[in-house]
């Protein structure tokens, strides 16, 4: 093997490495990625759940006997889902 032959083989080689530490990079970023998008399911799933929440006490203020009679006489003020 000449000279020029074992250069061409040391800038493969260095390629290589080059390239395989790209792929080593994207696939933490990959991996990091993906936990954030776990995370954010995570979180919608709460925010989903709160939303239920606060819509069903929502449904319950509006249904009230007491409320509607506490508004027909001025006596409560309404919410600002209300206005």
């Amino acid at each position: 093997m000449d000279e020029q032959e074992s250069a061409l083989l040391q800038a493969l080689r260095l390629k290589v490495e080059q390239l395989e530490k790209a792929c080593a990079d994207k696939d933490r970023e990959i991996a990091l990625l993906s936990l954030r998008r776990e995370q954010q399911a995570e979180m919608l799933d709460k925010l989903a759940y709160i939303n239920e929440e606060l819509e069903a006490q929502v449904r319950e203020l509006q249904a009230s006997r007491w409320r509607r009679i506490g508004r027909r006489l001025r006596l409560a003020k309404p919410a600002s889902f209300e206005k």
